[in-house]
């Protein structure tokens, strides 16, 4: 089986650190960086499956560079990743670019479950 290959995209050290252990421990290859513009040149350089995207980046915020992704053909999963348990509900228009969102701290259980729904089945 191939490995999933996933992209955090956090600027967070511990929650980047934190997620990159979930992956890993669940057979992922993963790849990090603190930035939009990390994030874009990921991309560039290769194939995600998954990327897991903290919605408060500096510069681009994190749910306009899922945006641009959905508009630029990223068809793989966008999930995202908040500290703020009340965005769903107050801004979810914003969120419509994510497959899913998470509430940080993430359950080790949630990530899994991540990786499980890439699988096939």
């Amino acid at each position: 089986m191939t490995a999933r290959r996933v992209l955090i995209v956090d600027d967070n050290d511990a929650a980047r650190r934190l997620l990159r252990i979930a992956c890993e421990a669940n057979g992922a290859e993963v790849e990090d960086c603190t930035d939009a513009e990390g994030a874009v040149a990921a991309l560039a350089e290769g194939h995600f499956d998954l990327i897991l995207l903290d919605c408060h980046l500096p510069m681009t915020d994190g749910r306009d560079l899922a945006r641009q992704l959905r508009e630029g053909g990223f068809a793989g999963r966008v999930v995202a990743a908040t500290a703020n348990a009340l965005l769903p509900l107050t801004e979810p228009e914003t969120l419509k670019d994510f497959d899913e969102v998470l509430i940080k701290p993430i359950p080790l259980a949630r990530i899994e479950a991540e990786l499980v729904r890439l699988s096939p089945s």
